[in-house]
């Protein structure tokens, strides 16, 4: 649960804070006071959007044959610099024998290429997609205070697209 909320910690810092805070500033921009609860609801739906977006960014690591510019597997990256994203922590659920990987960094030769492997033989991928419509849909719910308009239906197909992205 401790690396589960180290993870989740550094996906809000990474992106969500990002968006969070570039929605409550526009919010604020338009007239609305930082402590209406309109505010806040955009600032809640940023960071659940944020989250859901990063998410699906590092389960798009695992798919296809993507690999870095020394030809290094993707979804290796972050385990080479010791983060563990979503479908490592799926995987290792089910597949104890990742936890040496994960441990050495994947930084013996064909390492990156056995972690990529083991992940999409798992229920891994399939469970960081779930997360993620888990949080795309908190930020569709942040949006329930807002009036149904035009901008609204925007931010939540917004929340679609982020879902449906295969890059």
């Amino acid at each position: 649960a401790d690396q589960w909320g180290s993870y989740m910690e550094r996906m809000f810092l990474k992106t969500g804070s990002l968006f969070a805070r570039a929605l409550r500033s526009t919010a604020m921009l338009s007239g609305l006071p930082s402590d209406d609860e309109r505010v806040d609801a955009v600032g809640q739906y940023g960071t659940e959007l944020g989250l859901a977006f990063q998410i699906i960014d590092d389960a798009l690591d695992f798919k296809e044959t993507s690999v870095d510019s020394a030809g290094k597997p993707t979804g290796a990256v972050d385990l080479s610099l010791g983060l563990i994203t979503a479908p490592v922590f799926y995987a290792l659920e089910e597949r104890p024998e990742l936890g040496p990987y994960v441990s050495r960094k994947c930084s013996q030769p064909g390492d990156a290429d056995e972690v990529v492997r083991i992940v999409r033989e798992t229920s891994a991928l399939p469970r960081t997609f779930a997360l993620a419509a888990q949080h795309a849909e908190k930020a569709r719910e942040a949006l329930q205070v807002l009036p149904r308009t035009a901008a609204r239906d925007a931010l939540e197909g917004l929340t679609l697209k982020v879902l449906s992205r295969d890059k």
